[in-house]
């Protein structure tokens, strides 16, 4: 299944055999403090800058909700966000499992570390997805 939207992104977590919780962090582009002018250049268009992991929730795959209200519940929480990363994982079998948490705290350090994003989604405040080169 080609994902070009959220939506598209839930309907495949609803269509696997498990059921999936989809994590996400919602994140702000910044420039690093010690960024050269062609990095500032860069930055300007909207290019390079460090994600900084503002919060992140959870939802199991059908409860997540579309996009603009997945937007204006994450704009009451901060509205500094402008991407949110997004991955799945197998729905915890009991209720109070820690995998969720954990899996959480994991993702929020790999991104505050610069660490490997594959695996993840990027969609931008408007809703579409962002590649990261």
């Amino acid at each position: 299944m080609h994902i070009t939207s959220v939506e598209d992104l839930v309907a495949a977590a609803q269509q696997q055999p498990t059921a999936q919780r989809l994590l996400l962090v919602f994140v702000k582009t910044r420039l690093q403090k010690d960024h050269t002018a062609e990095e500032r250049v860069r930055f300007e268009r909207g290019e390079g800058g460090t994600l900084q992991p503002l919060f992140c929730v959870d939802f199991g795959a059908t409860q997540m909700p579309a996009f603009p209200e997945l937007s204006r519940q994450a704009d009451q929480m901060s509205d500094e966000w402008d991407k949110v990363l997004i991955g799945c994982i197998d729905e915890p079998i009991s209720p109070g499992d820690e995998v969720v948490d954990t899996t959480l705290k994991m993702l929020v350090a790999r991104i505050e570390s610069g660490g490997d994003l594959r695996g993840l989604l990027c969609f931008g405040r408007d809703g579409a997805p962002i590649v990261f080169e």
